[in-house]
């Protein structure tokens, strides 16, 4: 959940349960306001009188605080973040998932980068963060530092306020982010989540590993995310149909009987002719033609 202070001043509670987006005052029942992608988690980021939405496979949505609507020109992304008057989207995945791309100033439909855009303040820009690392952007976050990006095993600050101050700078070229919402900013140090414990950077010098003192803790965590599922899909019919990764390492696969019981197969096949069984042609292709001195087992 989010707090958002609309433009009438109203303090709003914005949350996310399920696939619903729901808005409250907490003054009456909480307001469904749309929907998230199943699978996908959801975004938010405030500014310029605009709450958007976003998560990385719809097109971005916003809400005023009176009724929603689509967001032009915006790319689909999987993060976003208000930094100097400009929303910022971050790991695109129709062009790259290193790349972040900021709007022009105070404009939240103006996406498209001009030719001369080192030589004007104010349009739209476009960052790719070592874009052929294999590594996708997991966490972005706007600091007192700069715009803080984090991917999976190194990262990097988008220092400056406009096209003519821009710069691009490494935090620690070992040490990644896992998690988008695990960035903070306390007592002006920038902390994160990253695979080996949690880090602090004070906007100079590498990061610092803070968490030796709950390490095992940590590592508890790090167990139980090792076997979590990501799957939602969990059918027999997955199982039946040989998709056995739609159900994760920790989901069951038949779920219909009871574990450790047998269950004839409902599968059968019909041999219609000689020549479609000895040419491997039966509706599963269960042989190829048969060779000299071969044995076939009909049920």
């Amino acid at each position: 959940s989010q707090e958002w202070v609309a433009p009438s001043n109203t303090r709003y509670l914005i949350a996310h349960s399920s696939l619903t987006i729901y808005q409250s005052n907490l003054s009456g029942a909480a307001v469904a306001l749309s929907t998230a992608t199943s699978g996908q988690d959801i975004d938010m980021a405030t500014g310029l009188g605009l709450a958007i939405f976003s998560d990385g496979s719809a097109p971005p949505w916003s809400w005023n605080g009176t009724s929603t609507g689509s967001v032009a020109n915006m790319p689909i992304c999987k993060y976003l973040e208000f930094d100097n008057e400009r929303f910022v989207c971050a790991n695109i995945p129709s062009e790259s998932s290193s790349r972040v791309r900021v709007s022009s100033f105070a404009n939240s439909g103006w996406w498209t980068v001009p030719s001369n855009v080192a030589s004007v303040a104010d349009p739209p820009n476009s960052f790719d963060f070592d874009k052929d690392d294999g590594e996708a952007i997991n966490c972005v976050k706007k600091t007192k530092y700069g715009l803080f990006i984090g991917k999976g095993r190194s990262t990097k600050i988008l220092k400056g306020f406009d096209n003519l101050t821009y710069r691009k700078e490494t935090v620690d070229a070992k040490v990644g982010c896992v998690d988008d919402r695990t960035v903070q900013e306390v007592d002006g140090i920038v902390v994160w989540l990253a695979k080996d414990g949690v880090y602090g950077w004070a906007g100079s010098g590498p990061a610092v590993l803070i968490s030796r003192d709950i390490e095992s803790l940590v590592k508890a965590i790090r167990q139980l995310n090792a076997v979590a599922s990501t799957w939602l899909v969990d059918t027999q019919g997955d199982w039946q149909a040989g998709t056995t990764g739609a159900n994760g390492p920790t989901n069951v696969w038949d779920m219909t009987h009871t574990p450790g019981t047998l269950a004839s197969s409902s599968f059968s096949i019909v041999e219609i002719s000689s020549t479609n069984f000895s040419s491997g042609t039966l509706d599963a292709n269960l042989s190829g033609s048969l060779s000299t001195g071969s044995v076939a087992y009909i049920t």
